[in-house]
């Protein structure tokens, strides 16, 4: 059997490791044979290669090293990164129980974890937190690890000048090396021998840019791309979208999204509607049903996408719809994920659908497959909740005392166990309730997450039973800065200020 052959017979079937052993005895033998040289770059970039076309996660050091200055006072609903305001209008949406927000007050999606939800708390008990629905991490991890390839210099150099193999090679640096230097010098070269007319070399160099944080002429490259193709494909509307994210103009990249829907050959691509839809809900500007309408699109062209369904049923749960997104997140499971989130949020759901006998068996099933301790935190926090809402105080105090053996760095349920203590000591009546104990577990939640309301409304309200009312005055003002509806802080405040007047 020829053994060039079996080579492309190994990459046709994906068995990527046998194909690239093939090639390496070939090569041993010839070493300047293109076509195994051909079948070695893909078999390598197939084996390493991972879609790039979609926003990620911005890390600590592309924070610091970003040169990119923002306007000190941006136009409401043009940035990403600037805080939102919170008008009148929609801080009804802000309400205690509503869907949880990051810190600068932005909705979280059905496939990100989320941080925190409130219930809703009276003006004469203290206030509980919680953290409802912990929605799922969905992504699945590449098998496979990439493998550190020593490669010659001379040889890539020499291969790249081939234009039949020169694609493939560029590939090879781009995904297998990830040296995006090299790869830049070799798009640049083709982009001038091509005399500027290929767009695949412009989107490849547009590539590079971005890795290297030079997103300005990254934005260049992909415009003439977009310029000079008569057709072009889906990715270089992807791509730069991501640099206008990167570039915080969250406006234009929604205006190129709708520019390609108006292709026919892009008006149903999931992908762009995805990137589409998650703009938009970090925006907020539009009405939360128009993003659940881009989402609900995209499973008309694929049922089986994971991250529209996982962030509809986040929408339903915090809607008052539970068992709609109880049949979603069943729906998941059927699709065979299977991990310590989903089966989380189908305890929550089937527990306010009032399905309690599948409550506690779906928290077993996740405490069973939780993969660190901070999933398992956030599982007995959330049971602990079950036992709240049941009026077990006893068995609430001592999920909240796992849960911070597991995940200690949990504000939330620091604040909730010094509530749950100061009625467990009502209850008993053998002694008056340690108010300094609450005040300590009450502070040690503000110092962990400042954008909790809570632990300052619980400080202000011990202080005003104690007769401090500027320490409660001082402590429920930073309360309403935080969440300015927030009813019981208002009378609390009311009533501190009636006591300095009388």
């Amino acid at each position: 059997m020829d053994p060039l052959w079996l080579c492309l017979s190994k990459l046709k079937r994906r068995r990527f490791t046998e194909c690239v052993e093939l090639t390496d005895d070939l090569l041993s033998k010839n070493g300047d044979d293109s076509r195994a040289w051909l079948v070695k770059t893909y078999a390598e970039t197939e084996r390493s290669y991972i879609d790039d076309s979609e926003m990620e996660e911005k890390t600590l050091e592309e924070e610091i090293i970003n040169e990119e200055l923002l306007a000190s006072a941006p136009r409401p609903g043009t940035s990403l990164r600037a805080e939102k305001n919170i008008s009148q209008d929609n801080m009804t949406r802000l309400q205690t129980g509503s869907r949880p927000q990051t810190a600068r007050n932005r909705p979280l999606t059905g496939y990100v974890t989320c941080q925190t939800a409130r219930l809703g708390t009276s003006s004469t008990s203290l206030a509980v937190s919680n953290r409802i629905l912990k929605t799922s991490c969905l992504t699945a991890a590449k098998k496979g690890a990439i493998d550190n390839i020593e490669t010659n210099t001379s040889i890539i150099s020499k291969k790249t000048k081939d234009g039949s193999i020169s694609k493939a090679f560029f590939n090879y640096v781009y995904y297998v090396l990830k040296d995006y230097k090299a790869g830049l010098d070799i798009a640049s070269e083709w982009t001038q021998k091509e005399k500027f007319e290929d767009w695949f070399w412009k989107m490849k160099l547009g590539q590079c840019y971005y890795k290297m944080q030079m997103y300005r002429e990254a934005e260049k490259q992909l415009q003439s791309v977009l310029k000079h193709n008569n057709n072009p494909c889906m990715d270089s509307y992807l791509y730069l979208g991501k640099v206008y994210q990167r570039l915080d103009q969250p406006n234009k990249a929604t205006q190129l999204y709708s520019k390609a829907f108006a292709l026919p050959h892009l008006r149903h691509e999931k992908h762009l509607l995805l990137a589409h839809a998650r703009v938009e809900e970090q925006l907020q500007c539009n009405p939360q049903t128009y993003v659940m309408t881009i989402y609900k699109s995209i499973l008309r062209l694929q049922p089986c996408c994971i991250e529209p369904l996982a962030c509809l049923a986040t929408h339903y749960f915090y809607d008052h719809q539970p068992e709609m997104a109880l049949r979603l997140l069943h729906y998941l499971l059927q699709m065979g994920v299977q991990n310590a989130s989903l089966f989380n949020n189908m305890g929550l759901c089937c527990f306010y659908s009032g399905q309690y006998d599948m409550c506690f068996p779906c928290f077993s099933h996740a405490l069973l497959l939780c993969d660190n301790s901070s999933e398992t935190g956030e599982v007995w926090y959330n049971i602990s909740h079950i036992f709240i809402a049941l009026g077990d105080f006893t068995l609430a105090y001592q999920a909240l005392k796992i849960a911070i053996a597991h995940h200690p760095t949990h504000s939330e349920a620091w604040n909730n166990l010094a509530v749950v203590q100061w009625r467990l000591q009502q209850q008993t009546q053998k002694q008056a309730p340690l108010q300094s104990d609450c005040k300590h577990l009450f502070t040690t939640s503000t110092t962990l997450a400042d954008y909790l309301f809570e632990p300052l409304f619980n400080i202000a309200l011990l202080a005003f039973r104690q007769g401090n009312c500027n320490e409660a005055l001082q402590f429920v003002s930073k309360s309403l800065a935080i969440f300015p509806l927030h009813h019981p802080s208002l009378s609390l405040k009311d009533s501190i200020t009636r006591h300095f007047f009388t």
